[in-house]
């Protein structure tokens, strides 16, 4: 699953999970718009917070796509 999409289902503000991966609001913002991609260092963050509903998979596609 998409993270942006895990977001939307789960009713998740960025800021929110910005802060609990541990990266800026502002780079987490143009990342799941788009704009950047999310680093490699937050995508086991992202994992644990999704309770793998977002997997390294999922991550690595939208990264390498």
């Amino acid at each position: 699953m998409k993270l942006v999409d895990y977001m939307k289902a789960n009713g998740l503000r960025p800021m929110w999970v910005a802060e609990k991966i541990g990266m800026k609001s502002s780079n987490f913002s143009s990342a799941i718009h788009g704009k950047v991609k999310v680093p490699v260092r937050y995508w086991k963050n992202i994992v644990e917070l999704t309770k793998g509903q977002v997997t390294l998979e999922d991550l690595y596609e939208d990264y390498f796509g």
